[in-house]
């Protein structure tokens, strides 16, 4: 009898143990987890295309080292001083994608080496992509098998784009243990949620927003997990500002929580003037972006290794739930 209920307080310990806090991972779709975007037009080609502009690296303009994308950004404001004083502007970026989409010739006139290189991956990319069909990325699965396995997990997929739904099926399909019973849209500031039962609820104060992804009762099952729509409308209308992105509540002084947010777009402000992330506490008080990816709370995805390397996602993950 000793022996039996020592093996009892033994087990409930280890497992114990082994119970890990709530993992809340903000998972951003366009160009992070799939190389589309209808709502803008855009194709896996032109995103492939996108991702090699940032991930090439050479001595452009024959100083130090930087991505293809950055020289693009500096040419183009050395050019366009005026348009330059506004980087995220739609003129200031219409000028820069059409630097970035004549890549390929640039690199062919004078760079012939980088120029296959280029040619190599982008055929590598597009074979994992698909070239007009929404496909996620391969590095998706093994991070939701990683999920499902370690449970106590809720899975936000954020948008600005409308591809959010034929993701969400793509998932549901190949792994119907996941389930998307919440759905979320963004009017300004506000949360519009809903459950499977059309049940709804509108909720704005920042001590709502953080616990709507944490533990409202819509997501009291840990295997209900939410898609949300980001207002990209308010956030363009209000000049792109932070406090106008997608809003991320995080409180790092709570220990049963572990808050990330993965975006491709990340730590954009600094070279694009665009801020697509709004880090804020459960009080409304606002989080510094680069302390939280120093900290490994944001992640900018590198989209390049997103689509190549199938353990992408899962190994940054793992790393930030140790």
């Amino acid at each position: 009898m000793k022996k039996i209920l020592l093996l009892t307080v033994i087990t409930f310990v280890l497992s114990a143990m082994e119970t890990k806090n709530k993992l809340v991972l903000h998972l951003d779709v366009n160009r992070t987890i799939i190389a589309l975007d209808k709502k803008q037009g855009k194709n896996p080609k032109e995103f492939c295309n996108a991702a090699l502009t940032e991930y090439t690296f050479h001595e452009w303009d024959g100083s130090h080292k930087k991505s293809f994308y950055d020289y693009a950004i500096e040419q183009v404001a050395h050019e366009n001083p005026i348009l330059a004083q506004d980087k995220a502007g739609d003129a200031f970026k219409d000028e820069k994608n059409k630097f970035l989409l004549n890549f390929p010739g640039y690199l062919k006139q004078n760079f012939p080496q980088l120029y296959q290189q280029y040619r190599d991956e982008l055929a590598q990319m597009l074979a994992i992509t698909g070239t007009d069909k929404l496909k996620p990325y391969p590095s998706l699965f093994p991070l939701l098998d990683y999920l499902t396995k370690r449970s106590n997990y809720n899975l936000i997929l954020r948008t600005f784009g409308s591809d959010g739904q034929e993701v969400v099926d793509i998932i549901e399909r190949e792994r119907p243990e996941i389930e998307f019973n919440v759905t979320g849209k963004f009017c300004g500031p506000a949360l519009h949620l809903e459950d499977e039962y059309e049940e709804s609820v509108i909720l704005e104060k920042p001590e709502d927003l953080y616990h709507a992804f944490i533990d409202h009762p819509f997501l009291a099952d840990s295997e209900n997990h939410m898609l949300v729509q980001d207002d990209y409308n308010h956030w363009k209308e209000k000049g792109k500002f932070k406090k106008h992105g997608k809003i991320f509540p995080i409180d790092r002084t709570d220990q049963t929580v572990v808050s990330l947010f993965a975006d491709d777009n990340a730590g954009e402000r600094k070279r694009t003037g665009r801020a697509i992330l709004h880090p804020q506490t459960a009080t409304g008080a606002p989080v510094d972006e680069d302390e939280l990816i120093q900290s490994g709370n944001i992640i900018p995805v590198n989209r390049k290794q997103a689509v190549l390397d199938t353990q992408y996602f899962v190994n940054i993950i793992k790393r930030m739930d140790s």
